[in-house]
């Protein structure tokens, strides 16, 4: 479970950092914390 779980979280992130109507920032507190925003 944790390795499909590892993979969701890669493709997840992946897919925000990569949207184009997106701005994502990922800060490195514990795991992770991914914030985004609709660009304006």
């Amino acid at each position: 479970k944790s390795k499909r779980y590892t993979e969701l979280m890669k493709t997840f992130n992946e897919t925000v950092a990569n949207h184009p109507q997106l701005e994502s920032l990922l800060i490195p507190i514990g795991d992770g914390l991914t914030i985004s925003r609709v660009k304006k």
